[in-house]
């Protein structure tokens, strides 16, 4: 029986519209507080987390301005399906390295969103503007000997949102 829903699973995925592939969508082109460009394969079905928020990987296109991450993640609202968070992650081989690709990072998003930053150092950065935050950061994790290239885009609305809705969910 296992062996015959396996069967018919994978004969309902290979059926889909799997051949109309969708192309990368560059991190920058994604409109934080709105739906992602693509939408989903499947309409989003209640996993039984108590999160407001579900989570999928995008590939970063190669000719991003971006282009030191491979990928990303999505946080979309289960609700709305508007983009809540954008998080991406990169551990280099030495801080000079993390650095440099921080410095072209926080260019880049200062740039296509006209951050105001409140915190501008080396290895650390953090700015908002309008509806949005943003916070990059080269760190070591506990016992790494590789710093690590972290970012992450919010949407201040949806952020909000979400902790309201993490109130009910998980009252104190």
């Amino acid at each position: 029986m296992a062996r015959l829903l396996l069967v018919l699973a994978v004969a309902l995925l290979s059926t889909h519209s799997y051949a109309q592939k969708p192309v990368p969508v560059d991190m920058l082109n994604v409109t934080i507080g709105k739906p992602f460009p693509i939408p989903p394969l499947f309409p989003f079905k209640s996993d039984g987390s108590q999160l407001p928020f579900y989570s999928y990987s995008a590939p970063m296109p190669s000719n991003s301005q971006l282009n030191m991450f491979f990928d990303y993640d999505v946080d979309a609202m289960k609700d709305n399906g508007n983009v809540y968070s954008l998080r991406a992650k990169r551990t280099f081989d030495s801080t000079n390295e993390c650095t440099r690709a921080l410095k072209s990072l926080t260019a880049a998003v200062t740039a296509k969103y006209q951050l105001v930053p409140s915190k501008s150092e080396p290895t650390l950065f953090q700015a908002a503007a309008k509806d949005i935050e943003v916070e990059s950061s080269c760190a070591f994790a506990a016992g790494s000997p590789y710093p690590t290239l972290s970012f992450r885009i919010t949407s201040t609305s949806e952020k909000q949102q979400v902790n309201e809705l993490m109130r009910k969910a998980f009252p104190r």
